[in-house]
């Protein structure tokens, strides 16, 4: 009996679970107590004969089985989950989309209601994160990542070319000391994100200044955290317009020079080859294509 298939109700479960590592929202998404969830995992697992998960005080990690169990029958739940709704006539397909928080803030979701209305069938759940791992542990099909277009066993589309230019809250720039010139940053403080070490620099050596030394340097984890930290007079960081403009438009930020630097690295659509022609993806695919354009 190798070939008999555990139950779908125990598979759904562990994928929910599995996606959120956590026992207790499982079991609010499924209806469930989080004891509820666990033996359900129990029962797969000895149904299975293998661990899926490892269990700690606060805390719940998968193991290797589990992420390669997670990686192929995530999908598949995601698909008899579409299917099933299909047929019911709750709506089109679902595309679980993996986007970084900043991004999805600052660009995509002001603009998903235009997506929404040319294709009312199909829905889009955004899950905010980074690493570009989540793809295979979460089942997720498609992401937007920041890079340089390479990553392997993926097709990468470029959504827009970027461009890094300094931006400071309007009364820094009129402050005292003002900044009139890319040399007055030396008596300023620099805004840097850790995820970009290398832009700064980069930029300073672009305008003639490889060796300026700020007075200070700040540096912030969350693309979000550091723009308001500009916004809110703390220093000058780089802005890029994708992640900036709100800001811009509302006169909270402003550009004191008009030096800018084009990024090696962009914005890209990823996704696995397999999902390329599902027509939800398909159609996804084209609209933010259109829209980073415009």
């Amino acid at each position: 009996m190798r070939d008999r298939l555990p139950s779908l109700r125990a598979i759904e479960t562990f994928t929910e679970a599995a996606r959120r590592l956590s026992f207790k929202l499982a079991g609010e998404r499924l209806g469930l107590t989080a004891s509820g969830v666990s033996r359900r995992i129990q029962a797969l697992e000895a149904d299975l004969g293998v661990k899926l998960f490892r269990r700690f005080n606060r805390a719940l990690e998968l193991t290797p089985a589990g992420r390669r169990y997670l990686a192929r029958v995530g999908p598949a739940i995601d698909r008899i989950r579409d299917a099933s709704r299909n047929l019911r006539g709750k709506g089109g397909e679902r595309v679980r989309l993996s986007v970084l928080q900043s991004f999805a803030a600052a660009w995509l979701v002001p603009r998903l209601p235009d997506f929404l209305a040319r294709h009312p069938d199909i829905e889009i759940e955004l899950e905010t994160g980074s690493a570009y791992e989540d793809f295979d542990a979460a089942g997720i099909a498609v992401g937007i990542r920041f890079g340089r277009g390479h990553w392997p066993g993926r097709l990468a589309d470029r959504l827009m070319t970027i461009e890094a230019f300094p931006v400071a809250s309007p009364a820094l720039v009129r402050g005292d000391p003002p900044l009139r010139e890319p040399a007055d940053l030396a008596r300023h403080t620099l805004l840097l994100a850790r995820h970009l070490p290398d832009v700064w620099p980069a930029w300073l050596a672009a305008a003639g200044l490889p060796d300026l030394k700020p007075r200070r340097q700040r540096a912030y984890d969350n693309s979000q955290l550091l723009y308001q930290a500009a916004a809110n007079g703390l220093g000058v960081a780089l802005g890029v317009e994708p992640l900036i403009g709100e800001l811009m438009r509302e006169g909270k930020l402003v550009r004191p020079f008009r030096q800018s630097l084009k990024l090696e690295s962009s914005y890209y659509l990823v996704m696995r080859p397999d999902e390329r022609q599902r027509p939800a993806i398909r159609a996804f695919r084209n609209w933010i294509l259109a829209a980073a354009k415009g």
